[in-house]
Parts: structure tokens; C-alpha cells; sequence
């Protein structure tokens, strides 16, 4: 390629060998491009908790849990743990829970999956993001979920949430 040239990665693509091409240059016959997407536990659990708590238990209006968690859980420390505990959350096999992560899976796979890329290949959505639940975690505030902020969010398509 002529900006950015990957002469080692070329070498690993047969199609670079037998064309000359750079493997980012239409040497490579597949020539994906990947969107990562990570913490689908954290959004799932964090969707499910305003549900429950805002619009079916009326706990708390949306705006007060907005205001709880722009003060990441002070003051509001019962509800957390309330939350924590609760076991209505992505992985516990619960249908309603699971269907609602298999139903932003799909969305996202509609949204990204098979779009042309700018080089003559397809984008697919890919939930395998090694680190990037710890790096997003450290960048986004607290969580309806019960995360405070700072610590990570759920790891690629799991429902762990880790900071290691």
C-alpha cells in the first residue's frame, strides 16, 4: 500500500505472494474490516436495571438515576447493592434477559455485518475485543448495573465483569 505499506502481514496472505500486492492493497481476497463492540453484559444488565427499577418498579424516576449515577452510586450505596444482587441479569438464564442481548446482537449484525468497506471487502461486527472492556471501563462513568466508575465492563460477549 502506498501511505502505510504491511510487507510482513503481506507475506502471510497467499493471494499478496502470487499477486505482488500489499495485503491491504487488494492482495488480500477476503479484505474485512472489523467492528469490535464490547461490554454487551454491562449494557444488557444496565438496560434491564432501569427497566425494572425506573418503569416497572418506579423505584426512581430516570432523572434521579441519572443524577445517582453522575455521582457514581454516592448517597445511593442500598441501591446498588440491591442491584448487584439482583439476579435479573444477562447469563443467569433468564429468557426476557437473554433475548433482550441476542436481540442487540442481531441489531448490531443488521447494522454492520456485510456493509461494503473502501476496499472492495465487507464489514462484520466482532464481539472479541481482548482488553478493551478494561480500557472502555476506565472511560465510562457509573452504570445502571450497579459498575461504579472506572471499573471495567463486561469482557467481549460475557456477562463477567472484570478488571483483570
Amino acid at each position: 500500500h502506498e501511505v502505510n505499506p504491511s510487507p510482513l502481514y503481506s507475506l502471510t496472505i497467499e493471494n499478496s505472494l502470487i499477486t505482488g500486492l500489499d495485503g491491504f492493497a487488494n492482495g488480500n481476497v477476503h479484505n474485512l474490516s472489523t467492528i469490535q463492540f464490547a461490554g454487551l453484559g454491562t449494557t444488557v444488565d444496565a438496560l434491564m436495571a432501569v427497566k425494572k427499577y425506573v418503569f416497572e418498579e418506579k423505584k426512581l424516576s430516570l432523572l434521579k438515576f441519572r443524577e445517582i449515577l453522575k455521582n457514581n452510586w454516592a448517597g445511593a450505596e442500598q441501591l446498588r447493592k440491591k442491584i448487584l444482587r439482583d439476579k435479573n441479569k444477562y447469563g443467569n438464564g433468564i429468557r426476557e434477559v437473554d433475548q433482550f442481548a441476542a436481540d442487540i446482537i442481531d441489531f448490531i449484525g443488521k447494522k454492520v455485518n456485510n456493509r461494503p468497506n473502501s476496499r472492495n471487502g465487507q464489514f462484520t461486527a466482532s464481539g472479541h475485543c481482548a482488553r478493551t472492556f478494561i480500557t472502555l471501563g476506565k472511560l465510562t462513568g457509573a452504570t445502571p448495573d450497579g459498575r461504579m466508575a472506572g471499573e471495567g465492563m463486561s469482557k467481549k460477549e460475557s456477562n463477567e465483569s472484570k478488571n483483570q
